[in-house]
């Protein structure tokens, strides 16, 4: 029987400035009760085939870890999609990829995609129920995320980050050059996380990826992501999302 897919989470770009970004190897947050014995849950592929901004040695090293300590294991995935290296895993994660012009540090929009079309088209087949989308109703959890991107959906989804009044979206030419003359417009309604159905699959869509990592950001080392002091309810909100795609029961 061939193996597919359970579930795919999307994270989108929220920086392009690595030498400011370090990843903090000391976030250790509780774990009171894993999900799995170690190394016995389900293997987790991050992707790093695409120019990835967050690696599993990189800056998504804690989010490596934490998966893992939840007994997850987790592996690079560094090989283009296809059948046969999908099939080495039940959830995909792709954190920041890129298309190899961003990576050689031209921005100027509109970005061309990280994947060839027979990527996208392999993507499609995952093989998963849908389900209700998780949401800790054990605590009222708050998340921060680190400006980041947002996205429209057409068709079903689950909405999980909002965005209100109080935030607006900049459109530039060039992407993270902004002048006083930058489009600007309101983000009320906009989404910067959800879960959808597509396919037989499930995907959870966040258009922020720091919000999932931990990092010491500029010469000062301030927290940036799951080790924020503002940021404490954030890596419990990813382990449930990984719960939700693994298709654990609710608690």
């Amino acid at each position: 029987m061939i193996k597919r897919l359970l579930g795919l989470l999307l994270l989108i770009l929220h920086n392009p400035s690595p030498a400011q970004q370090i990843a903090d190897t000391t976030f250790n947050p509780p774990i009171a009760q894993p999900a799995y014995p170690t190394a016995r849950g389900p293997v987790v592929l991050l992707d790093e085939a695409h120019f990835n901004f967050h690696t599993t040695t990189g800056r998504y090293r804690p989010f490596a870890q934490l998966l893992r300590r939840d007994g997850y294991v987790v592996q690079a995935s560094t090989s283009r999609f296809d059948k046969k290296s999908l099939q080495q895993g039940k959830i995909l994660v792709i954190a920041n990829a890129l298309a190899e012009i961003n990576s050689e540090g031209s921005w100027a929009l509109p970005n061309p995609s990280a994947f060839a079309d027979d990527e996208i088209a392999v993507l499609r087949d995952l093989g998963a129920r849908w389900r209700r989308p998780v949401i800790d109703r054990r605590s009222h959890a708050s998340l921060i995320t680190f400006t980041g991107s947002a996205f429209q959906v057409d068709g079903s989804v689950q909405s999980l980050l909002v965005l209100d009044s109080s935030q607006r979206l900049l459109l530039p030419e060039t992407a993270w050059q902004f002048t006083a003359k930058t489009p600007r417009l309101s983000a009320v309604g906009w989404l910067q996380g959800a879960t959808l159905k597509f396919g037989k699959g499930r995907i959870a869509a966040f258009g922020e990826a720091a919000m999932f990592s931990a990092q010491l950001s500029g010469p000062n080392r301030q927290p940036m992501g799951m080790n924020s002091p503002q940021a404490t309810q954030n890596y419990r909100f990813l382990l449930n999302v990984m719960h939700w795609l693994s298709g654990l029961p609710e608690q």
